[in-house]
């Protein structure tokens, strides 16, 4: 007969199956078979504290086996995809920086390289005003078009790749 200390007797309100491997089913659970647990069955009223008090004491001798309910489960799961989330947020922060540097670098470097035009315009009598206007006339020009042209990219990318998915 097995050691009473190894072996865990479900407590009343639990059924005595515990599932385990692919097809196979135990009705106890000892030190040498706690490594095939997945789940216990429990029916109502049963007391889950006793239960997961037992089972962790015979998981003892296995540091790497935790016992987790579902809503704990689900929470750990939840907590990894929120950082998996506040990454990848991060990431898209840096990139919309660097996108706005990298405007910011072209606009002035258009204004710097045409100081010569800027200067034409400014002494046959445009206004400075007239000349900023202009800059950024220029620049809501480049940015709709670059936004226009993003955008069906994209839209043009999601479908394909929604065509070659279509199947899964």
């Amino acid at each position: 007969s097995a050691d009473p200390r190894n072996v865990l007797r479900p407590p009343a309100g639990v059924t005595h199956v515990v599932e385990c491997g692919p097809g196979r089913v135990l009705s106890g659970l000892n030190k040498r078979n706690a490594r095939e647990l997945k789940s216990f069955a429990l029916t109502d009223g049963a007391d889950l504290d006793a239960l997961r008090s037992q089972i962790e004491d015979v998981l003892a001798a296995y540091p790497g086996v935790t016992v987790q309910s579902q809503a704990e489960l689900k929470e750990q799961i939840q907590s990894s995809v929120n950082q998996v989330l506040a990454v990848i947020v991060a990431l898209l922060g840096l990139a919309v920086i660097i996108a706005i540097l990298g405007i910011v670098n072209t606009l002035y470097l258009s204004v710097l390289e045409r100081t010569r035009e800027i200067g034409m315009l400014r002494a046959v009598g445009t206004s400075r005003r007239q000349v900023r206007g202009m800059i950024v006339l220029e620049s809501m020009v480049i940015a709709l078009f670059g936004a226009v042209l993003g955008v069906a990219l994209g839209v043009g990318f999601a479908i394909v790749d929604d065509s070659t998915h279509a199947d899964v």
